[in-house]
């Protein structure tokens, strides 16, 4: 029990008052009324899967430390944990950490490849500054993976099965938090974002100054120099006003300069166990001068200077037989338009080959980004060349990427030798951001601003901007001057399209996951997920990428995606043919099917493509989910160049498309204790249409109708026995066939997880709270048991009241804060008036970390406690 003598005293006072005192006599005429008081009790039922953390700042609490290997909290697999951690002592009395610090939480937990792990600061704004590390309990020398940006959200991708340490550093600030851990769809990475594993060059930060601050009104006194001076930086190149180049300096020496580092740094220098590793210390020091840069409210952004490469996995083998333009029914389209010359598609990639017969009636004048003199292998840093010298010092080891992905865009036909371009009549401007070793994300940014017609380093701007921009490039490292700069060409009316990645996985990659970017994914002849393919949560659509491991068509080639190269193994560049195979070879097949649309609806727009996208009526349903369901392999299915240039003629001529079914959520979950979901089954478009049947794909899930029409249009419920199956996620198809005999479905996630641990909402708060005044009135606190509380407030006078609970992780007598666990009678977000003129029973409702409380709801943002024993059962 919580006991504070300044709120008694006060009671006291309020209570003598009540009872006619302050001097005042009593009215002789007046007459004693009796109220009666009432009881009102109920149980709380913590949300499934939610926890808390085991060391907050509340005294009242259960405390158990989690601050080391040793003593790791054990969590379920998947689960919400509601936490509190801080940098340095609180100084409140009363506090837990009023004289100590929690600058560590740690837990234990086994999980699955590509699950996904989140941490969200709640006291943002005040310098809070919370990092995510995830170690193998194996070995804690080093993390296998860690977030450690800025932002409210830091988020991690699992690299593989396996039991791992989890742990949360407070790098700077207190906070509450809460982490999410084993969600099924991976969170995409936010600017904020920053980690070891990412591939950038330590020591170099690409920053621009914010719009808003006198960097911009005054360049002569606020410049590359004084911002370099502030923040211990070299300029290197760039203007601060749009976005500048900059290098780390320590000490008087370039950061990485002298003898290794020693493992390190702060609460990860082995002091509770865990390590950064001397290989990674330089990337260290970059994000923490990163961190520093972000602090300084002149800054709009800062961030590293991210590798990018080409996705393509060479191979030797040549052929000139194209299998993939069939498996497209791109023949069919060519009935309707080879491409228009007016129509111009970005080749943002190692330049062009600017000879090769194939390509060069097709070529238009682009630029060369590669800035750095190292990697450039032409001998000058940007210039109005894109030709590629090669990417290999080595003869006969370039790659000629460029040149391979233009050929599937745009190669000339009709001239009796080499391959077929997917749009042959359009124009290719080749634009060179990649050198030896790949390129970095700010030379790549400058690329796509100057295929926009956008202001960049070149000082120059095409005569035609493109309309379509291929990046068949990319790295797992989120770019906010790169996502600015997609944004802006998006604005100015160009596709931008991208190679999702060829690392087999589903954590984030860009710039194919950047808002506005169609992220292509790979599939070989069998229109199976290629064995390298990317996948997750930004796939939009999938197209030929090849595998260069088998012969699935017989032909006695490799099925590779055969293109347009060049040789340099003789010293001389010689035109060429070869087999790739990578995501880098399906993005372009995109880019031409996109660019023939545009050649018949010269009016299209990004939007105009990604409505077609979604609505699935461009692609085939190559996973037999439905069109309209997107799913993590192939997005909204594969790309079909015959319906992409029907709809673009729908569009040119005005006509409206058929009508279809849709399916509502499309995506779902069911939890361990839940057995069912509802889905809603409607329709897109103004024709008749109906259900003919339904079905699962699986015998331990049934569908049954709930509330449906005529047409079998409404509300169904998915249910799922999982008796029998062992810890795990299953996914289950919830199939629905309309009367045209087109299929529509929702991909319903199953999870069993039989990990006994109670759900625990932390100690809780149970107050009365009066509607009109939001004053608190009554109050009860309690701890759990197997998840549940029951609570019981007595001494209640007739009136009206809410019933609100929720912890107080950091003893700061508000409850329902941001990281803290709330809920309201009957259900947060819809909280009842309870008319109180007895006793009342069974007054029961949830509570979880996941809701938030309404600010308007209770008149304020929070709600503050008052402490006092009387009304306390």
């Amino acid at each position: 029990m919580k006991h504070f003598d300044v709120l008694l005293c006060s009671l006291l006072i309020l209570a003598l008052s009540a009872c006619g005192g302050g001097g005042g006599g009593s009215d002789p005429g007046s007459q004693n009324v009796i109220t009666e008081l009432s009881a009102l009790s109920g149980k709380i039922t913590a949300a499934q899967a939610n926890y808390v953390d085991s060391d907050t700042n509340n005294p009242d609490a259960f405390y158990a430390s989690n601050n080391t290997a040793d003593d790791a909290q054990i969590i379920p697999n998947v689960a919400t944990v509601g936490g509190f951690m801080t940098f340095a002592a609180t100084g409140n009395p009363g506090d837990v950490f009023q004289f100590s610090t929690d600058r560590v939480d740690i837990f234990r937990v086994f999980l699955s490849a590509n699950q996904n792990i989140t941490l969200t600061i709640s006291d943002i704004g005040n310098s809070q500054d919370f990092d995510l590390y995830l170690y193998r309990t194996s070995d804690t020398s080093a993390p296998v993976a860690s977030s450690i940006g800025t932002g409210q959200t830091e988020s991690i991708n699992v690299p593989a099965d396996d039991e791992y340490f989890i742990l949360l550093d407070s790098f700077a600030g207190t906070s509450n938090y809460v982490l999410t851990v084993g969600q099924l769809n991976p969170v995409m990475a936010s600017s904020q974002v920053l980690r070891l594993e990412d591939e950038f060059i330590p020591g170099e930060i690409i920053t621009k100054a914010r719009p808003s601050s006198p960097v911009l009104q005054d360049l002569a006194t606020m410049s590359n120099q004084s911002v370099a001076a502030r923040h211990g930086l070299r300029t290197l190149r760039g203007r601060i006003d749009r976005a500048t180049l900059f290098r780390l300096e320590q000490n008087g020496r370039s950061v990485g300069a002298g003898p290794a580092w020693p493992n390190c740094c702060g609460a990860l220098g082995g002091g509770n166990d865990f390590y950064i590793d001397a290989s990674q210390r330089e990337a260290y020091e970059t994000i923490k001068a990163i961190k520093k840069l972000r602090q300084d409210k002149t800054i709009e952004y800062a961030e590293p200077n991210y590798i990018q490469k080409s996705m393509a996995v060479p191979d030797d083998t040549y052929y000139d037989l194209q299998w993939h333009y069939p498996l497209i029914n791109l023949p069919q389209a060519w009935d309707y338009t080879t491409g228009d010359a007016n129509v111009i598609v970005a080749v943002v990639d190692t330049g062009v080959f600017l000879s090769h017969p194939d390509l060069a009636a097709n070529l238009i004048p682009g630029y060369d980004f590669v800035s750095s003199t190292s990697i450039s292998n032409d001998g000058d840093g940007i210039d109005n060349n894109p030709d590629d010298p090669g990417d290999n010092l080595n003869p006969g080891f370039s790659s000629y990427h460029g040149t391979h992905v233009a050929g599937t865009i745009a190669a000339v036909s009709d001239n009796n030798s080499g391959v077929a371009g997917v749009a042959q009549t359009i124009k290719l401007m080749p634009v060179r951001v990649l050198g030896l070793g790949g390129g970095t994300s700010y030379d790549v940014t400058q690329g796509i601003l100057y295929a926009a017609g956008l202001a960049n380093d070149s000082g120059t701007i095409p005569a035609q901007p493109a309309d379509i921009v291929n990046l068949s490039l990319g790295g797992p490292g989120f770019s906010g001057a790169q996502q600015n700069a997609v944004s802006a060409a998006r604005n100015a009316g160009v596709t931008v399209i991208a190679a999702a990645g060829n690392q087999g996985s589903s954590q984030a990659f860009f710039p194919a996951g950047y808002q506005g970017v169609i992220s292509v994914s790979a599939v070989g002849f069998n229109k199976l997920l290629a064995p390298y393919s990317n996948y997750g949560g930004s796939i939009d659509v999938t197209a030929p990428g090849g595998d260069t491991s088998v012969d699935r068509n017989g032909d006695g080639y490799v099925d590779g995606v055969l293109s347009t190269m060049a040789d340099d193994s003789s010293g001389v560049r010689q035109p060429i043919y070869r087999f790739y195979q990578g995501t880098s070879m399906a993005s372009p097949h995109v880019a031409g099917v996109v660019a023939l649309m545009k050649s018949i609806h010269a009016t299209l727009t990004p939007d105009d493509v990604d409505a077609l996208i979604i609505a699935g009526e461009i692609t085939e349903d190559i996973s037999g989910d439905g069109k309209l369901n997107r799913n993590d392999n192939y997005g909204y299915g594969l790309i079909d160049a015959l319906k992409a240039v029907e709809q673009a003629t729908v569009l040119a001529t005005g006509n409206s498309p058929p009508t279809v079914l849709t399916v509502s959520p499309s995506v779902a979950s069911i939890q361990s204790v839940q057995s069912s979901v509802e889905l809603t089954v409607g329709k897109n478009g103004d024709d008749a249409i109906s259900v003919s049947s339904f079905n699962t794909d699986t015998a331990w899930a049934t569908l049954t109708p709930l509330s449906t029409d005529a047409n079998g249009l409404g509300a169904y419920e998915l249910n799922a026995d999982t008796t029998g199956l062992s810890d795990g996620v299953y996914t289950v198809l919830a199939n629905f066939v309309a009367d045209t005999n087109a299929t529509v479905s929702a991909t319903i996630n199953v999870i069993v997880n039989t990990v006994n641990v109670s759900p625990d909402a932390g100690r809780i708060y149970v107050l009365l709270i009066d509607p009109i005044t939001g004053d608190q009135l009554y109050f009860a606190e309690q701890n759990p048991v197997d998840g549940e509380y029951f609570y019981s407030i007595t001494g209640v006078e007739p009136g009206d009241y809410y019933i609100l609970a929720g912890s107080d992780l950091d003893n700061n007598l508000l409850i329902c804060e941001a990281g803290e666990s709330c809920g309201s009678y009957p259900t947060m977000g819809d909280a009842a008036v309870l008319k109180v003129d007895g006793d009342m029973t069974n007054l029961d409702f949830d509570i979880s970390f996941t809701q938030n409380l309404d600010p308007d709801r209770f008149f304020g943002s929070d709600v503050e406690i008052d402490f006092f024993s009387s009304t306390v059962q």
